[in-house]
């Protein structure tokens, strides 16, 4: 766009600007080409936006001074109109004042806007946009906004800076504290300090939490100092100056505080033991424990502790060489002593002392240790074997129970398992061999054993000793392996005996030669008229071998089974002449079963008498 030429000056201007800028006249537009008729409109004769101009869009607010913007106001309608100018959304704070608006028809007028902060209010250092809207008081409807940014700059006096308490005591420690309170209530934007502390003489270290400190606009801060002294002297009083600094670039205030610093004397430990006096029986250690009492003292107390006997007997064992006690505490410290044990029997009486050092200065307390040992509890334990004689048969090895009691009441029976027999002939194990055994208790091992196999038919008895010793004593008992050797001669020599005779009974009442018939026992009354020699002599020669078999089997009756073995030879010898004598009168054809069942049972019946000789 071209720019617009002031219709009172003659100036030229922008073509966006509505104002002289040499007379502040308005700058009406050029007119725009020529357009078709128009029709009046219903709004000639109503309010209108103004339009509005900024003179300068920030303004600077304390509160001490308002601040003002300049606002150029046209009445671009064809009435008369007034108009208001009023903040959208404002801070609380904000107060704004302006004078009567009031403009013909096309009239511009500048205004004066007054910002001010409200009277009793705090407000920080900050910049704020407070849009604008001026109203037609017409209508309220046609306006026309802007915006104005408000600085509200920084003011107020430095941070301020007390201490709380401005005395300090300091009673036996080395260390203290205070606080420092940061005034900034009078400042309406945030300080960032730096601490710093100083002495005299330049000994006190400052502690604190941190160096710098923040300290909100219109608050206060509140930051807690620590520091440490150096120490004093017993009964020694000192009095020191400490100033603490806080500094905010080239300002800085300060707080003094004095310290009173004691040291009181040191008051002696207080030692008690309990129990003081200690008896032990069978047993090489005893506990007791150790009240160091600092109730008194104001300060707590670091102690080293030993332990001392005249015969350098005792061994003193403390959880910790030394020991911090609490000021107005109690320290309660569980330790023992040990010594060697007297001889079984004896007891013996020791003097002792425990000592607390700190430093040159000791406390000390005193007690005694009794040590009693009772006879070694081997003597009364009880040794017993189940069973106490074992039988066995066929077998060379046999398992017994060995069970050991403590009849002690206070000592722990520790014993080894032996065994022995005086021949030397038997081998022993133990599982297990030792034995743990608490006062009062028992346990039990098993005890296998093992010896030679005793001869057939023999018994042999063996005495052995189960011995369980400590090292020193020991306590035995007898035990005894009966063993027995079966002897199986007489039952298989009775068997063959009863089994050859069964066989050749059986014999003589069954078929003897194949071509000749059979003459049984039964037949021996009618021997007389026999026509043959079979005939006449088979019969009896039957019951003659019948007899002889019950003879073979009485014989099991008879020692050495001689009667057996020539009553079988005797079976045998008359058969086989039977059948010789017949073969040469007639032809036999052979033997048949009950032959061999005879001959079989002769020879079975010879073995089972000869086994009879063994």
């Amino acid at each position: 766009m071209a720019d617009q030429k002031c219709k009172e000056c003659g100036t030229l201007n922008a073509a966006d600007v509505r104002f002289c800028k040499s007379c502040d006249a308005f700058l009406d537009p050029q007119p725009a080409p020529e357009p078709g008729p128009v029709q009046p409109s219903p709004d000639d004769n109503r309010a209108q936006p103004p339009q509005v101009e900024l003179a300068a869009t920030e303004a600077s607010v304390s509160p001490d001074t308002a601040g003002a913007v300049e606002i150029r106001i046209r009445n671009g309608s064809t009435i008369v109109d007034a108009y208001r100018v009023d903040p959208v959304d404002p801070p609380e704070w904000l107060v704004v004042e302006q004078p009567e608006i009031r403009l013909m028809p096309g009239e511009n007028k500048s205004v004066k806007v007054t910002f001010s902060i409200r009277a009793g209010s705090f407000v920080e250092a900050q910049t704020v946009k407070v849009p604008l809207r001026i109203c037609s008081l017409r209508d309220l409807a046609k306006f026309a906004e802007t915006q104005v940014a408000l600085v509200v700059p920084p003011s107020g006096p430095k941070v301020s800076i007390t201490a709380r308490p401005t005395v300090v005591s300091v009673e036996d420690e080395t260390s203290g504290k205070f606080q420092i309170i940061l005034d900034n209530r009078a400042s309406n934007h945030a300080r960032r300090v730096v601490l710093s502390g100083t002495d005299p003489e330049a000994t006190v270290l400052f502690h604190f939490v941190s160096p710098t400190e923040e300290v909100a606009a219109g608050k206060s801060s509140t930051v807690e100092v620590r520091f440490d002294v150096p120490p004093l002297d017993e009964g020694e009083r000192r009095t020191r100056q400490l100033t603490v600094t806080a500094t905010d670039g080239d300002e800085s205030d300060s707080a003094v505080v004095t310290v009173e610093q004691e040291q009181s004397a040191t008051l002696p430990l207080k030692l008690r033991l309990q129990p003081s006096k200690l008896r032990v029986e069978d047993c090489p250690v005893a506990d007791l424990t150790l009240l160091i009492d600092n109730s008194d003292g104001k300060h707590d107390r670091a102690v080293r502790l030993e332990g001392r006997d005249p015969e350098n007997a005792i061994r003193f064992t403390f959880p910790t060489p030394e020991v911090e006690v609490k000021a107005g505490k109690v320290a309660t410290l569980r330790f023992s002593v040990s010594a060697k044990q007297p001889p079984a029997g004896e007891l013996t009486l020791r003097d002792f002392t425990v000592v607390a050092a700190e430093g040159t200065r000791e406390s000390e307390t005193g007690g005694t240790f009794t040590q009693v040992t009772s006879q070694p509890p081997i003597l009364t334990a009880e040794l017993r074997l189940h069973p106490e004689t074992l039988r066995r048969r066929d077998r060379t090895n046999g398992t017994y129970q060995v069970t050991l009691e403590n009849h002690d009441r206070s000592q722990w029976l520790q014993a080894n398992l032996f065994a022995w027999d005086q021949e030397r002939m038997m081998r022993f194990s133990f599982a297990p061999d030792r034995f743990d055994i608490p006062p009062g208790g028992s346990t039990a091992a098993w005890l296998s054993v093992s010896a030679p196999k005793p001869p057939r038919g023999k018994e042999v008895t063996r005495t052995f000793q189960v011995e369980a010793s400590d090292g020193v004593e020991s306590v035995t008992r007898n035990g005894t392996l009966v063993q027995s050797g079966s002897n199986w001669i007489p039952i298989v020599r009775a068997v063959l005996t009863l089994l050859g005779g069964i066989a050749v009974a059986v014999g003589t009442f069954t078929p003897w030669m194949i071509n000749l018939p059979d003459y049984w026992i039964t037949e021996l009354p009618r021997i007389g008229s026999a026509t043959d020699d079979v005939e006449r002599t088979q019969p009896a020669i039957r019951a003659a071998i019948l007899f002889m078999a019950v003879m073979m089997t009485i014989g099991l009756a008879g020692r050495g089974g001689k009667a057996t073995v020539s009553a079988a030879v005797l079976i045998a010898t008359t058969l086989i002449g039977y059948f010789v004598y017949v073969s040469s009168q007639v032809s036999t054809g052979g033997p048949m079963y009950g032959a061999y069942l005879i001959g079989a049972g002769a020879l079975i019946g010879a073995a089972g008498g000869l086994l009879g000789r063994l």
